[in-house]
């Protein structure tokens, strides 16, 4: 896991960017990093598709 950086895309030029990181959350990473997919559906361990997170 890199979180150096991770900021910068969501704070461009913003000093404060290099002392904070982001993690995504969404139903489909596509293969990107620092990322949890949240699963759906019957047996999953998630949250449901019209549910509040």
């Amino acid at each position: 896991m890199i979180f150096e950086g991770t900021a910068e895309e969501y704070l461009p030029g913003n000093p404060a960017a290099k002392y904070l990181y982001v993690w995504k959350m969404a139903r489909n990473c596509s293969g990107e990093v620092n990322c949890t997919e949240v699963p759906t559906g019957p047996g999953s361990y998630g949250i449901g598709l019209n549910d509040t997170a």
